[in-house]
C-alpha cells in the first residue's frame, strides 16, 4: 500500500539544542489539496515525518489494509504511535500543538478560537463550494479516463462561490493573514484548495487582496517544496 519516503533527522530547536526529529506517519497523496497542506505544515515546522503516498485516485484508499487505518478510506491520515487521526484540519491542529510548540496555533483562548473559526469555515463552506465548482475540471485533469471533460471553464462567478470570495477579499484587505495577526494553520487550511487556482484560471485581478495573500502563502519554502504538476503555483 502506497509509496513511502521521508525519514527522521536531527532538528534544531529555537534554543539551539539539536534533537531527533519526531517520527509520526502521514498517509497522503501529492495531488490532494488536503494531503498537501498537512505535509506543507510539517515541512514548515522543520519536521520530517514518514510520508506514505496513497493513490486514492487509483483505489488504494479502499484496500482492506488502508481501511483498517482510516475507515473512511481518505487522505490525509496521521499515525503517531498508537494514536490515529484523520480529517486534515484536525491534523493541522495536532501537528502544530504536539510538535510545533503552538507556533502556528495559539494558547490564547481568543486567538485559538479565531483560528478554529477559519478551520471550521474551510471545511463547512470553502472546500465544499470550491469542490462543486472545480471538481469536474480538476477531476478530468487528474483522472481523464474516469472523469469526462466538462463543458466550458470553471464558473468563478457561481452564486455559491461569489460571496465566499467577497468575504475573503474584504477580510484580507485589512490584514496579511487570516487569523491572529500572523501566519497560522488557518492560512494553511484555507490555502489548500487554492492549489487549483492558477491551472484553472482564477481571476486574480478581480481579487487583489486575496491574490496578495495567495502569493504570500504559496511563496513559503515549505509550500513550494510540495509543488507538483499539474497543481503548480
Amino acid at each position: 500500500m502506497g509509496r513511502e519516503h521521508g525519514a527522521g533527522s536531527l532538528h534544531e530547536r529555537p534554543d539551539g539544542e539539536t534533537i531527533p526529529t519526531p517520527m509520526f506517519v502521514l498517509y497522503t497523496a501529492s495531488l490532494s489539496s488536503n494531503g498537501r497542506k498537512v505535509v506543507a505544515l510539517a515541512k514548515h515546522l522543520g519536521l520530517e515525518p514518514r510520508i506514505i503516498d496513497v493513490n486514492v485516485y487509483g483505489g488504494e484508499g479502499r484496500t482492506p489494509e488502508f481501511l483498517a487505518i482510516n475507515p473512511a478510506g481518505k487522505v490525509p491520515t496521521l499515525v503517531d504511535g498508537d494514536f490515529t487521526l484523520w480529517e486534515s484540519n484536525a491534523i493541522l491542529s495536532y501537528i502544530s500543538e504536539a510538535y510545533g510548540g503552538f507556533e502556528l496555533s495559539s494558547t490564547d483562548p481568543q486567538t485559538r478560537a479565531d483560528i478554529a473559526r477559519w478551520l471550521f469555515w474551510e471545511s463547512a463552506h470553502w472546500q465544499p463550494t470550491l469542490a462543486a465548482v472545480l471538481g469536474p475540471h480538476a477531476g478530468h485533469i487528474m483522472v481523464p479516463g474516469l472523469v469526462p471533460q466538462p463543458k466550458g471553464e470553471p464558473d468563478w462567478n457561481a452564486a455559491a462561490l461569489r460571496p465566499l470570495l467577497a468575504m475573503l477579499e474584504g477580510h484580507l484587505g485589512r490584514r496579511d493573514h487570516l487569523a491572529g495577526g500572523s501566519l497560522s494553520i488557518a492560512d494553511f487550511a484555507v490555502a489548500a484548495m487554492t492549489i487549483y487556482f492558477r491551472r484553472l484560471g482564477f481571476p486574480f485581478d478581480d481579487y487583489p487582496a486575496l491574490s496578495r495573500w495567495y502569493t504570500r502563502v504559496h511563496a513559503l519554502p515549505a509550500w513550494r517544496e510540495i509543488n507538483v504538476e499539474p497543481w503548480v503555483s
